[in-house]
């Protein structure tokens, strides 16, 4: 039996004759016209795109008003208004039950807006009620305010010291439109005939540009994949092919990037020339071989992946959401409860006394 090394191509451009093709073997409809591909497949890939990322780290001023979403600063502001009515309320109440005192409501008002506002920056803020209702009211705000400036603090350090990673684009399209970026594929290839195939709009899209392109830079469309991984390493272009092929050239190189959306899949078979004899005995032992694992083990070994733990960016920061610190809102709601029940007793006995 003749075994032919390579790409069936080879095989029919050099009139070669040969039983079985072992090579990066993708199956096409054109290449179904010629051969036979045997099941299983030996591997599923797919077309993606590498490149290399720059060093431009995201410093907006946004970064500081981000921290919080922005239903938490909604629901900030709205307890801040709520309980400096209720600061009033109580005061003016507790100045009238244990003073005599009836002060302007304006007075107590902005007392109790500055008290809010400073217990949120962390400041030390004289601010002494009479009776126990206001002192549940300000416990309770103490430890609201606490929790806030905390959550807030440590999520502006982490906002600061983590770098975003900003990506030049997600798929093809973005890719297209991207006025930094270059990209190029080699032809002919499996690649560029899916490419000057495909019936999808970004991919004929896509082929149209490279065309144009390659009339000014044929680099391109270059047929030696080892300029294209050049031009990758030299920075703003991207390379579009197997996704094997380019895992294996990126490595442990955490400055090379996968395009995150992939282009096209692909399937790698072994292929026979139509009409062979040998087709059922080969596909009957390969279904053997692949139900005792052994194409699975062979896979693993042939088409190795990188660690996705090996690159791993430091943790991305998120906004704190409402869920994050909703203990918070809940101990508040329970201190005012507990300070409008005291509130509400006091007047009772006050006025109990009366009588």
């Amino acid at each position: 039996m003749d075994i032919l090394m390579g790409e069936p191509e080879q095989s029919l451009e050099k009139e070669i004759e040969a039983d079985l093709t072992i090579g990066d073997l993708t199956v096409h409809e054109d290449r179904n016209e010629v051969m036979h591909f045997l099941h299983p497949v030996v591997y599923m890939t797919n077309i993606k795109g590498l490149y290399k990322k720059d060093d431009v780290l995201e410093t907006k001023w946004t970064s500081y008003i981000t921290i919080f979403r922005s239903n938490v600063y909604l629901s900030i502001f709205g307890v801040s208004v709520l309980v400096s009515i209720l600061f009033v309320v109580i005061a003016r109440s507790a100045n009238r039950l244990h003073r005599g005192l009836d002060e302007s409501a304006l007075v107590v008002w902005l007392d109790a807006s500055w008290f809010t506002l400073a217990a949120l920056a962390k400041q030390g803020v004289d601010y002494h009620s009479q009776g126990l209702s206001g002192r549940f009211i300000v416990v309770s705000w103490w430890i609201f305010a606490i929790i806030m400036s905390t959550a807030y603090g440590a999520n502006l350090i982490s906002q600061l010291s983590v770098h975003k990673e900003q990506k030049p684009f997600h798929n093809l399209a973005e890719l297209i439109r991207s006025e930094d970026y270059s990209f190029g594929l080699i032809e002919p290839s499996i690649t560029s005939m899916i490419f000057q195939n495909t019936k999808s709009g970004s991919v004929k899209q896509a082929w149209s540009v490279l065309r144009e392109r390659a009339k000014t830079n044929p680099e391109v469309l270059d047929a030696n994949p080892a300029n294209h991984f050049k031009m990758v390493d030299s920075g703003k272009y991207c390379y579009l092919g197997s996704n094997y092929y380019l895992e294996a050239y990126q490595g442990k190189d955490c400055t090379l990037k996968m395009m995150d959306s992939p282009v096209s899949w692909q399937h790698l078979a072994f292929g026979m020339p139509k009409g062979s004899p040998l087709i059922d005995e080969f596909e009957r032992t390969l279904f053997i071989l692949n139900q005792i694992g052994f194409v699975a083990d062979r896979r693993k070994k042939w088409f190795k992946t990188r660690d996705p733990e090996e690159c791993r960016s430091s943790a991305s920061v998120k906004p704190v959401n409402f869920a994050d610190i909703q203990i918070a809102f809940y101990l508040l709601a329970t201190g005012t409860l507990f300070s409008i029940m005291s509130l509400l007793s006091e007047i009772v006995i006050a006025s109990t006394k009366k009588r």
